[in-house]
């Protein structure tokens, strides 16, 4: 199957990726049969190349703006519901649980401080070759 390299053709695309930029743990939509699933994503993956042909056309190369889609840090999947439909999610990469949940590290606890007095450990094998005799 081939797409259309007309960015007006995915505007539907473009609001999904937006309305997943709005929302902190991303988005989904029903679409229909595994077909239609598989063809939205491969909608919303060019939607994103066109974005980044654009990008190369309007920013230098040294620009860290040229090749790049603002959608980039998204990924789109498919997934099945038990009703048999199939959704296409958008979401962040990465682990935004892990991120939530970081917290600052205090100098004074335990574990940092043994890990500042941890020394390096050395090998030397003619002390080992001695304790086996």
């Amino acid at each position: 199957m081939s797409l259309t390299s007309q960015p007006a053709a995915y505007k539907d695309c473009y609001a999904l990726f937006e309305l997943a930029i709005r929302t902190p743990g991303g988005v989904r939509a029903p679409v229909g049969t595994s077909a239609q699933a598989q063809t939205f994503q491969m909608r919303m993956n060019m939607a994103r190349k066109l974005q980044r042909d654009m990008s190369r056309r309007i920013y230098a190369p040294d620009s860290h703006l040229y090749d790049t889609s603002e959608f980039d840090s998204y990924q789109v999947t498919i997934a099945e519901a038990d009703d048999g439909e199939y959704w296409v999610y958008v979401r962040p990469h990465g682990r935004l649980d892990v991120i939530a949940a970081a917290e600052p590290i205090s100098y004074t606890e335990p574990a940092v401080l043994q890990l500042e007095q941890h020394k390096e450990l050395t090998f030397n094998a003619d002390e080992q070759q001695s304790d086996l005799e």
